[in-house]
């Protein structure tokens, strides 16, 4: 298969070169030679030729400098729009560059050809690079002169990447990311610009790729992607045009899977779990569902049955069917609770205590269950949230400062889905003090009171808090007894109210939810933080 311009490994030049002397070397003890090579106009193949073909004219094209250079990285910074479909030859000579084409390349007529070198062109004394070398020709009458610009950035973290493919499409087929290669392309730069110059005055779909494989196709799972759902005109206002990459799949399908122990499978997939949507063929098996990490874990009765099919779906759509046939281990393990390293929590005046088991739980019996503060027993009021955490159960604690308390599940208080139980679990509680504890004072503005928008302190990957509003232009809520640490304040638009940031999805044309992480906010003992943000609009 041909390789693509994008390997070809170097070449190229300036249209924007500053032809001016350049110091060769330092005279010994002098300061550090800081100028790039330039470029020998003179010597150099002419840059903005029309009706330029080097393939039928069988013209190599050189470009020539006033000392020696190197190429380095030619792999990224090297680019050429339109694409080749055969790679160059490119060879160092004297203090030039020679690019020569494949003779089997057939260039488009009429086209505008840009090539981009990069950072690539170094002196091999200080590695100076010469920047902004473009070498643009035409094989028409014409070298187009529009432009399109715009950033680029992470749609969960904001951050920017450098080396991304910023690419174009004249056609209306939703179909021409996966099959066709960009009419135009760019590249982003460390701060998420990009800007792709010398095309035709017209409409264009674009896309941001990470191209994993360098083939300028999405065609594989770890590439993000990123889009816009309407077609873009060169002139925009640049600060306007915004593409906000997040992590994708090409084709929901099933990465892993694992039904070795009898009751539970193990699955891993390449969209998010809670799309995950899944069938028994045999109507006796009853499901229970929990994610831990990476791993959707699917534990079934009864455990008996062999050979049956479970069919995994993404939302309404199949993914894949696998057969429950090979079992080794003849049951699962004994269920537990999870936290169970230390007796003793510390909690917050106000929060709940959370309880997290290894399997999805089935049964709760309050009766069995003693929550003691000093000798008088409160009522054990519990919640699930039945729709994802099966294995988590959050009991209500009237907890005070420096109070303790104590909790105590008798066996058969809590019964996972089987009916398996615990033996007796005994758990200190104490209230934290305020002394040792710190404040944060949060303030959110600028937010759309037509939007919803879930509002989430975490710690580490754990959520402290959360809560979802509506209705408002901004927010205010003070976060009193945390412990001291650094925290990331989450804001998620929830735009279909499901109650979770939503990825895009380019087989509906649904863009990214937009979100807002605030990392890093250092809570200390005994202090009051205030935090005010601006939501992005």
């Amino acid at each position: 298969m041909p390789n693509l311009s994008r390997k070809f490994i170097v070449f190229l030049l300036t249209s924007s070169a500053i032809y001016q002397c350049a110091n060769i070397g330092n005279p010994e003890g002098g300061s550090r030679d800081t100028t790039p090579p330039v470029i020998d106009s003179v010597e150099s193949t002419p840059n903005l030729q029309r009706n330029f073909n080097p393939v039928t004219a069988e013209q190599d094209i050189i470009i020539k400098f006033n000392e020696w250079v190197k190429i380095e990285d030619a792999f990224k910074q090297v680019v050429t729009s339109p694409p080749l479909t055969y790679t160059p030859k490119i060879e160092l000579k004297g203090k030039g560059v020679v690019l020569k084409f494949d003779p089997r390349e057939v260039l488009k007529a009429n086209t505008t050809y840009t090539v981009n070198f990069g950072k690539a062109i170094k002196d091999i004394t200080e590695n100076n690079a010469v920047r902004n070398l473009r070498f643009v020709f035409s094989t028409g009458d014409i070298i187009d002169t529009a432009y399109i610009a715009g950033k680029l950035q992470d749609a969960v973290t904001g951050e920017f990447k450098e080396d991304q493919l910023i690419m174009l499409y004249e056609s209306e087929a939703d179909s021409l990311v996966y099959k066709q290669r960009p009419v135009y392309f760019s590249r982003s730069d460390a701060n998420g610009n990009f800007i792709i110059e010398n095309i035709k005055d017209t409409t264009y779909k674009i896309f941001a790729l990470e191209d994993a494989n360098s083939n300028y196709l999405y065609d594989q799972d770890k590439e993000k992607i990123a889009f816009l759902d309407r077609r873009v005109r060169p002139g925009e206002d640049s600060t306007s045009l915004l593409l906000r990459y997040y992590s994708s799949f090409v084709k929901p399908r099933l990465m892993g899977f694992d039904t070795e122990t009898a009751g539970l499978v193990k699955l891993q997939t390449n969209f998010p779990h809670q799309d995950l949507v899944l069938k028994a063929a045999n109507p006796q098996i009853k499901l229970f569902t929990m994610s831990l990490k990476d791993t959707v874990m699917v534990f079934y009765t009864p455990d008996s049955l062999r050979d049956w099919s479970l069919e995994i779906n993404y939302l309404s759509k199949p993914a894949d069917t696998i057969l429950v046939s090979k079992i080794r281990r003849p049951s699962v393990d004994s269920f537990k609770l999870l936290q169970a390293r230390s007796p003793s929590i510390e909690i917050a005046p106000g929060f709940p205590v959370e309880l997290t088991f290894n399997h999805p739980v089935g049964q709760i019996d309050t009766s069995k269950i003693l929550f003691i503060d000093d000798t008088t027993r409160q009522p054990a009021t519990y919640k699930m949230d039945t729709s994802n955490t099966l294995h988590i159960v959050t009991f209500e604690c009237r907890c005070t400062e420096q109070q303790t308390y104590s909790l105590t599940l008798l066996p058969g208080a809590i019964l996972d889905f089987k009916g398996m139980g615990t033996d007796t679990l005994k758990l200190k509680i104490k209230g934290l003090n305020s002394l040792t504890a710190g404040t944060l004072m949060l303030e959110i503005d600028n937010l759309d009171s037509m939007n919803r928008y879930i509002i989430t302190l975490k710690q580490d990957d754990r959520d402290i808090v959360s809560s979802t509003i509506e209705g408002i232009p901004g927010f205010q809520k003070t976060y009193n007894f945390l412990n001291p640490s650094a925290y990331t304040l989450e804001i998620v638009e929830d735009k279909n109210r499901n109650g979770r940031w939503n990825g895009g999805d380019y087989t509906t044309k649904n863009l990214p939810e937009k979100i807002l992480l605030k990392k890093n906010i250092s809570v200390r003992a005994n202090w009051e933080l205030r935090e005010q943000i601006t939501w992005i609009k």
